[in-house]
């Protein structure tokens, strides 16, 4: 099978496969699901597909239209976003319209990227829809959006959309046990709950909780005020600039507290000690002062009177 390396979605891989061994591809394809679902992943597989010169499947990841590709430096694959933006400006979609008419500088295509569709507007979609309707055999469009229903019918209606679907929860833990070695188990299951592989990564991510999260973690949930002044005390001296990432991380942990006392399946074991020796009245109660100090260090307070006040009411 093609696109081997491209995880879950099985069926939609056994059609792109089929569609390049019979080398029918689409002019435009539109690629939908939430963040993190693999959109930019697969818009970069097809591309090197389209691109690709190997003589067997496709993309052979070695002819060096592919290696162009994976490399990010291939000129004949365009991007039309405006990063600064929340809307695609009417004039980068013309230009890339004038543009599709210079044949292809090296490549078999001329591929254009829309990596958030869903910030073109009317009008830029109307302009764009004159090229869909009749473009050139070598321009191929690929349109990634987590909501493609943002898009006009007419414009939808010429593209052949591939909906990225969630992972199963044995090919997420696959994944990420081989991706971020060392984690715990139970913070390898916390993150498949996200169901697609960018987000889960990005939930095991957060999950690598500092030394001084920890020991609050433990103070809290034990009740052990010592524990707490200790922890607190040194960090009379930090900066505000020091603070604040640790006070937002401290709330952080205490969020996912109160979602696991409300039903959460999954929770790493500091979390659940939290849990099982605290309510969620006192877990909310904690919250909002740790809310009320991020507001303090950002009012200027002085660091030593908010971690005293935290020693006190935590």
């Amino acid at each position: 099978m093609l696109f081997y390396d491209f995880l879950g979605n099985e069926s939609l891989k056994e059609r792109l496969s089929g569609m390049f061994r019979q080398e029918k591809s689409s002019h435009c394809y539109l690629l939908s699901g939430p963040e993190g679902s693999g959109k930019h992943t697969l818009a970069t597989l097809l591309s090197a597909a389209l691109q690709c010169t190997g003589s067997g499947d496709k993309p052979c990841r070695s002819c060096p239209q592919c290696r162009k590709v994976f490399g990010s430096n291939h000129p004949d694959i365009i991007f039309v976003d405006d990063e600064d933006k929340k809307m695609i400006p009417v004039e980068q979609v013309r230009n890339a319209c004038a543009d599709v008419y210079i044949r292809p500088n090296e490549g078999k295509k001329k591929i254009y990227i829309f990596p958030h569709a869903e910030k073109l507007n009317p009008i830029g979609q109307n302009t764009l829809l004159k090229i869909l309707e009749e473009p050139p055999a070598y321009a191929v469009f690929l349109l990634l959006s987590p909501n493609p229903g943002l898009l006009l019918p007419t414009v939808r209606s010429r593209c052949s959309e591939l909906h990225l679907a969630p992972l199963p929860e044995a090919t997420l833990l696959a994944a990420l046990r081989q991706r971020c070695p060392g984690k715990q188990e139970a913070d390898y299951r916390l993150a498949a709950s996200a169901r697609y592989l960018g987000q889960a990564m990005a939930k095991l991510k957060h999950a690598a909780r500092s030394d001084r999260a920890m020991e609050f973690a433990a103070a809290f949930a034990e009740r052990d005020a010592l524990a707490m002044t200790m922890l607190l005390a040194p960090m009379e001296k930090w900066t505000r600039d020091k603070l604040l990432p640790m006070l937002q991380e401290w709330e952080l942990l205490l969020m996912e507290a109160l979602s696991a006392r409300c039903g959460a399946a999954e929770a790493a074991p500091e979390v659940h000690r939290i849990c099982s020796l605290r309510t969620a009245k006192e877990i909310l109660a904690a919250i909002e002062e740790l809310r009320l100090a991020q507001i303090r260090c950002n009012a200027n307070v002085g660091v030593g009177a908010i971690c005293g006040a935290l020693a006190v009411k935590l």
